[in-house]
């Protein structure tokens, strides 16, 4: 399929720093493949050594002079951004305080100090993640030890960080320089280099010819020069400062030494074991996920350290075995294709506007049509009849009858005569809808499964729209659509779903109106069909909504009207205070399943109200949101 070559969005992503390290190798990795992938990411930051890395990278760099709101506001100005994608405490709380209609992602590297306690950063952290859109957390570690996650659990995410190993091992430059210890990370408190240099004085009492380098710049750089002239270090210990590719010196080292603090992820770990170089690191953060003892150790005490290193130093059978281990777990945790198709689907989640709805050329996949039947004998030839007059004609109808009464078998068996395409079942006891389109899902064969009922018409053009989408946008995974609601008087007007629902959306309606679904088969195989039980009597939809957003799936509601829907005032009087109670439970669940604020779950009350009310009331509701023709968006 051809693929318009457009821009998707124009993302900044924001950083408080001007220098080169884990967070912002993370950020220029994200920036390179969403540019690769239609969008026009920018990176914002401090002017200093990270501008001759985004130059050897080729991309846009926007330098501001403070991290500020003005000078925020400025750039968002200049590049008509779509959205911020902030990479630290700083940019988060300036982002928040923007008050510009551009959602906000928080993209949390590292579990600082701050996070632990609670104090002026953590509570203002917890105010600006408010106006975040969502939350990302590049470790559990992370996300567990902030003071006040559960006000923002919600919209928290453990998404790591995105690993390709094979770019790495590409970047690899050949160097003759070799040494035994290689620490790689900014000279800061956090990654406590002269720890380090520490470890390596005692194991030099041991190992007189042993040799380590430092890559990495940072406030304490001037100490740690000092004290390797003051401990005789110099001819053990090199100093070399930022280095913008540093694998071809970590790949001729024989150990990675960490000495971290506090670490968010462990990046630099994953870098070492994927040219198979043992770890030996502080349990700590994200470090304690990445290492296993296959691959690397865990020390606590300087004393620790020294004899781990002089021990894999001194045993090249335990190095070795270490390193195949370090192999076999990077990977393990290449993830690359995988994390940047979650960003992808997550950029265009919150960019809603890029979405292309009237893409002409596609592939004619097969499109698998499901239906539960019982007892509409009077509106099931007229359903049938708008399936057949479809434009889109690669289809298949699978139509299961759930013990009808009256002559819907005998309807649907005469229209199984008259078209090879459909494919009629029959329930030998009634098991209610959820159970009869689990039935009907396990004979369809489609790339796509759209729903339809037995009382309500697909308009002809819905079939060729609604795949001509899925296909222009492959990270989309259901499409729904407008619908005109009728009844036996005529047509009463349209109902509208939000565009792109997100899983707040669950707090207010359902998302998608679901016999107007169409929905990859992979991802209602993925989501294992529908649940069968006494709670989904008449929401099976609804428990199926909640899990797919669980699963950070994608959805999108097409504004045409494209399928007509039958509303009687018999409909809403079936409905019963017992199935309210399991459509509540269903909501409350789904509120605990996605982690929402104990205070939200009040809404989950609102379908047993809504069955004590009286009907004309419930009528009067359902009229006044509908909309005339002419409000329908073109």
């Amino acid at each position: 399929m051809q693929v318009e070559n457009e821009k998707k969005g124009t993302v900044l992503h924001v950083l408080n720093t001007g220098s080169f390290s884990g967070a912002e190798n993370v950020a220029i990795t994200i920036i390179k493949a969403m540019n690769a992938r239609g969008y026009r990411c920018i990176y914002v930051s401090f002017d200093g050594t990270i501008r001759s890395v985004l130059e050897a990278e080729s991309i846009e760099f926007a330098p501001i002079s403070r991290m500020s709101v003005g000078e925020l506001r400025r750039v968002v100005r200049e590049y008509q951004a779509d959205m911020i994608h902030a990479h630290d405490f700083r940019a988060t709380v300036i982002a928040a305080l923007l008050n510009a209609d551009i959602p906000v992602i928080s993209h949390l590297h590292n579990n600082s100090p701050w996070l632990k306690k609670i104090g002026p950063y953590s509570l203002l952290f917890a105010l600006a993640a408010r106006r975040c859109e969502n939350i990302w957390c590049v470790s559990a570690s992370v996300r567990d030890e902030y003071v006040f996650k559960k006000a923002i659990d919600y919209k928290t995410r453990i998404i790591g960080n995105p690993i390709c190993i094979e770019e790495i091992r590409e970047k690899r430059v050949p160097t003759d320089n070799k040494y035994d210890v290689v620490f790689i990370g900014r000279l800061t408190e956090q990654k406590n280099p002269l720890r380090f240099l520490k470890i390596i004085k005692k194991a030099k009492e041991r190992k007189t010819d042993i040799s380590a380098v430092i890559l990495g710049e940072g406030e304490l750089h001037q100490e740690c020069e000092k004290y390797i002239q003051k401990n005789g270090l110099s001819e053990n210990v090199t100093l070399k400062g930022f280095v913008s590719e540093p694998y071809g010196i970590l790949a001729n080292g024989k150990i990675l030494c960490s000495t971290s603090d506090w670490e968010g992820y462990g990046l630099m770990a994953v870098e070492a074991m994927t040219f198979g170089v043992p770890v030996i690191c502080t349990r700590v953060g994200g470090l304690a996920n990445v290492v296993t003892e296959q691959c690397g150790k865990f020390c606590k005490e300087d004393a620790e350290f020294v004899d781990a290193i002089i021990d894999l130093l001194d045993s090249v059978d335990e190095r070795e075995r270490l390193s195949k281990g370090a192999y076999h777990r990077a990977e393990a945790l290449d993830n690359f294709d995988k994390y940047m198709g979650f960003l992808e689907k997550k950029y265009l989640y919150l960019t809603g506007r890029h979405v292309r709805e009237n893409e002409s050329i596609y592939d004619s996949p097969l499109v698998s049509v499901i239906m539960g039947a019982h007892n509409c004998e009077d509106s099931i030839a007229k359903s049938i009849d708008s399936i057949l007059t479809q434009t889109y004609e690669n289809w298949e109808f699978i139509i299961c009858d759930d013990c009808s009464t009256d002559h819907t078998l005998e309807i649907l068996q005469e229209y199984e005569k008259k078209d090879s395409r459909i494919k009629i079942l029959h329930n030998e006891r009634n098991i209610r809808l959820a159970g009869t389109l689990n039935k009907c899902l396990s004979y369809a064969k489609g790339k796509y499964v759209a729903r339809m009922d037995g009382d309500d018409e697909s308009l002809p053009e819905r079939f060729e729209k609604q795949v001509a989408f899925l296909e222009a946008n492959p990270q989309i995974d259901v499409v729904g659509c407008s619908r005109m609601i009728f009844d036996e008087h005529g047509d009463r007007g349209i109902r509208f779903s939000e565009r792109m629902p997100r899983k707040d959306t669950l707090l207010k309606e359902v998302p998608f109106a679901h016999p107007t679904i169409m929905i990859r088969a992979e991802v209602m195989k993925k989501l294992g069909g529908y649940a069968m039980n006494r709670k989904t009597m008449r929401a099976e939809d609804l428990e199926l909504w909640f899990r797919f957003f669980q699963n950070d799936y994608v959805g999108y509601n097409m504004q045409d009207v494209l399928y007509r829907y039958r509303e009687t005032l018999f409909d809403l009087k079936k409905r019963t205070v017992k199935a309210a109670i399991g459509t509540a439970k269903i909501y409350l669940d789904g509120y605990k399943m996605l982690h929402f604020p104990v205070y939200k779950w009040i809404w989950a009350m609102k379908p047993i109200v809504a069955s004590c009310l009286p009907v004309k009331i419930m009528k009067k509701y359902y009229v006044n949101n509908l909309k005339m023709q002419d409000n329908l968006e073109q």
